[in-house]
């Protein structure tokens, strides 16, 4: 997956086919007025750091494929639980 820690990524993926998952997520992102910026400041200097990266930056993804709308509380705990989960 394409790193979406700027607007030209996200972009990229919402120019991907109309019906496929990045066109869809792309979307998503411009539509909730999503970015992955904060992501920049984040370091990656052990495994446990790289670890919060990847999750921080899947976690709207998640929200995406498990039809939890962002910025809702009860659906923040839901897709962490899922995500616990796993």
């Amino acid at each position: 997956m394409p790193d979406l820690s700027n607007d030209a990524a996200a972009e990229m993926v919402r120019d991907l086919p109309e019906g496929s998952v990045g066109h869809t997520y792309g979307r998503f992102l411009e539509g909730w007025g999503l970015d992955n910026a904060f992501l920049g400041g984040l370091e990656v200097d052990s495994p446990t750091a790289y670890f919060a990266r990847r999750t921080a930056h899947c976690h709207d993804l998640f929200h995406l494929l498990l039809g939890y709308e962002p910025f809702d509380d009860r659906a923040e705990m839901e897709v962490e639980a899922f995500l616990h989960a796993q």
